[in-house]
């Protein structure tokens, strides 16, 4: 929204997502993660009531249901999409409508954390969609060679199946990944997918080719796909720290759980 209220409205020269005019995924699963901090620690009634629409908007429109998330929305919630245009038109758009495999890993555990808090336990339908997204990744994004989630892919119209476009593997995919598939181990511990051995893999994949064991931190991207990250920034205003911490803490105190 512009400050004075009315939606932005998309100009006709875009030239990066900044500007686009559109609603995004990655903005609403963040306000899902904002609110459902702010409500641990003050939990106001219009708090818990925004927080659980920013659940049920992420949950029920903004992931397809294929169980990826579409990433980007008009200001009245038409689906952004290049699939029935032709394959230039498509590549060139890529960056505002593909399937990114760690986003919707990590939105399945974000869901499931807002209706934990919400409800005291996750609702049968949050269960339901997060489990599909992961198992849509697992099933459509997994490297079952060496481990790890490809960065993007897409359906295209004239093809059967999804088609990885992008097969990076960037860092904070992958951090997301130990969180939600340690977590998924829990709940479905039985489940086909076996996502205790996924998470395993996963972390032999992390300790393999993204953590620095010489200088330390983990590199932007994996180096089985990227080995260009070993010279690049580890710092930098899209590389931080967050992810990894948080999915580190997770899966500590979670395993800390499993001993008991």
């Amino acid at each position: 929204m512009n400050r004075d209220g009315p939606h932005v409205t998309r100009t006709a020269n875009v030239q990066s997502t900044s500007d686009l005019g559109y609603k995004d995924q990655n903005s609403s699963i963040h306000i899902l993660e904002a609110l459902t901090e702010l409500y641990k620690v003050w939990p106001d009634n219009l708090v818990r009531q925004r927080l659980q629409e920013m659940l049920e908007l992420i949950r029920d429109k903004i992931v397809t249901p294929k169980g990826y998330l579409q990433l980007y929305f008009t200001y009245d919630w038409k689906p952004v999409s290049y699939r029935d245009s032709a394959d230039s038109i498509i590549k060139k758009n890529h960056y505002i409508d593909h399937v990114s495999f760690g986003h919707d890993v990590e939105t399945a555990y974000l869901m499931q954390e807002a209706s934990e808090l919400l409800y005291g336990k996750a609702d049968t339908k949050t269960l339901a969609i997060g489990k599909k997204m992961v198992d849509h990744a697992l099933k459509n994004g997994w490297d079952y060679s060496v481990g790890g989630f490809y960065d993007e892919g897409y359906y295209f119209k004239n093809k059967a199946g999804i088609t990885i476009t992008y097969d990076t593997k960037n860092w904070w995919a992958q951090a997301e990944a130990l969180n939600t598939l340690l977590m998924f181990s829990e709940m479905y511990a039985k489940d086909e997918m076996q996502y205790l051995q996924k998470f395993f893999k996963e972390w032999q994949y992390v300790q393999t080719y993204l953590i620095d064991h010489e200088h330390g931190d983990w590199y932007e991207a994996g180096l089985d796909k990227s080995p260009e990250a070993k010279t690049k920034l580890k710092a930098q205003i899209w590389k931080t720290t967050y992810h990894t911490f948080r999915a580190f803490m997770n899966c500590m105190n979670r395993i800390d759980g499993m001993k008991k």
